[in-house]
């Protein structure tokens, strides 16, 4: 089974049932294989982030999370005053090997 490089023509957003079939492509993996790794990756990346840890991915990029400070707001539906509680939100950054990747030239800081 050949897989073509469908990535140049795509209209829609790449999903987690391309990785898994490129991973079962590339890897030689079965299906169900493919999609533990995809689900163990993932999982991972979340349980780190939610413990409050950085997950840095070199050539590619880093997840961490950032403090919001508990704040005022406006239901923009209703113009309704209410309060945002403290979170965390988590963020990814491309590397800027990812950048020159993708725009072909050395990404301006």
């Amino acid at each position: 089974m050949e897989i073509k490089n469908k990535s140049l023509h795509r209209k829609q957003p790449v999903g987690k049932e391309f990785l898994i079939q490129s991973l079962c492509h590339k890897l030689f993996m079965t299906r169900s294989e493919a999609k533990q790794a995809i689900a163990s990756i993932f999982g991972t990346i979340s349980v780190e982030l939610k413990n409050g840890n950085k997950i840095s991915l070199p050539n590619f990029g880093k997840f961490e999370t950032r403090e919001l400070k508990r704040r005022e707001g406006t239901n923009p539906r209703t113009g309704k005053k209410l309060v945002m509680e403290a979170r965390k939100k988590p963020v990814f950054k491309f590397s800027e090997n990812i950048y020159e990747k993708v725009n072909g030239v050395k990404h301006e800081k």
